[in-house]
């Protein structure tokens, strides 16, 4: 995404992170693919409460983000 397309309202935000908190230990990679300015700090701030790996790509390297998800550790 270019941007950062945010959430509908608070609902959609709780749902979302009850989502990430039932289903975290199951990702080992995570690609945020994105221009904006909050692909940083969502890079730094989720990595205290998930374990997956994660890296920030920008919204160009999509192709690069998607190959790296499939590496092996």
């Amino acid at each position: 995404a270019p941007r950062f397309p945010g959430w509908e309202g608070l609902g959609a935000m709780t749902a979302h992170f009850r989502f990430v908190r039932d289903h975290h230990k199951h990702i080992m990679k995570i690609a945020l693919v994105t221009d904006s300015a909050l692909g940083n700090v969502a890079e730094h701030l989720a990595s205290h409460f998930v374990s997956a790996e994660i890296r920030h790509f920008a919204a160009g390297e999509l192709e690069a983000a998607k190959q790296w998800t499939m590496e092996r550790a």
